[in-house]
């Protein structure tokens, strides 16, 4: 998702969505979903999307935007057919930012359903759960994943800080730290 709020110390919470996004759709386990780390590289490019899907072997392309200001919050998402760039489906949800826990859920239950993947009572209800009721605690873990990513020491220093205003103990971080070389 490309970030649409005019402020790019915002880019945690846009890439945070297409994270959650991706793995959702991933989960369905009946779709080729390209993983993030591929895809963001495309993110402000200027290539034509039948380009793009080309270059990344695949029949459709999710394309989205957010906007946050505030404590409301605005995606906008589209499937389009890459061949052809033709649009088929779209959707905008504008959401207070506590509403905005289970948009991901939401937004992958809608793509599942137009390009035919049946979901399962189970697989519905997990779309559908929110990781937390704390709408700073969602944030803070967004802004860890974000620093996490990022392998360096300004990063480590920032996702540590996030990880611990989640209010995670210096023992429980320690083992997520040991899966990076900082």
């Amino acid at each position: 998702m490309q970030n649409w709020s005019g402020d790019p110390g915002q880019q945690y919470f846009a890439d945070g969505l297409t994270d959650e996004r991706t793995a959702d759709l991933a989960r369905l386990g009946k779709l080729h979903v390209i993983a993030p780390a591929s895809t963001m590289p495309y993110q402000d490019t200027h290539k034509p999307l039948p380009q793009i899907a080309r270059e990344l072997n695949v029949d459709a392309v999710v394309t989205g935007t957010v906007e946050r200001e505030g404590k409301r919050v605005r995606v906008r998402t589209a499937l389009v057919r890459a061949s052809t760039d033709e649009v088929l489906w779209a959707q905008s949800y504008d959401r207070d930012l506590g509403d905005a826990l289970g948009l991901e859920g939401e937004v992958s239950q809608a793509i599942a359903r137009e390009v035919g993947v049946k979901l399962t009572p189970e697989t519905q209800q997990r779309l559908e759960r929110k990781p937390t009721t704390s709408p700073e605690a969602r944030d803070a873990y967004l802004r860890a994943r974000y620093f996490f990513d990022k392998d360096d020491a300004e990063g480590a220093t920032k996702c540590l800080q996030y990880l611990q205003e989640m209010g995670m103990s210096l023992t429980q971080v320690s083992p997520i730290c040991s899966m990076r070389r900082w």
